[in-house]
């Protein structure tokens, strides 16, 4: 990972193992091919989850505490 400090951040990065690190997830090999080029993709780093377009989003958890 690389990440650039500023007034915005910018981060570039890439998980070899997935970001789980789970060897039984579907994800876990894809992204290492990028890896082992060196490779780097851009991160998302949204103030909020609105700033993210719905296609991009996989999955929202709100979470509150108990009543």
């Amino acid at each position: 990972m690389v990440v650039e400090l500023g007034p915005e951040l910018t981060a570039w990065a890439t998980y070899p193992g997935g970001q789980s690190g789970n060897p039984l997830s579907a994800r876990y090999r894809d992204r290492i091919p990028l890896w082992v080029n060196g490779q780097l993709e851009p991160v998302r780093l949204p103030r909020t989850h609105d700033a993210l377009d719905i296609t991009q989003r996989s999955a929202e958890l709100t979470l509150r505490p108990p009543k």
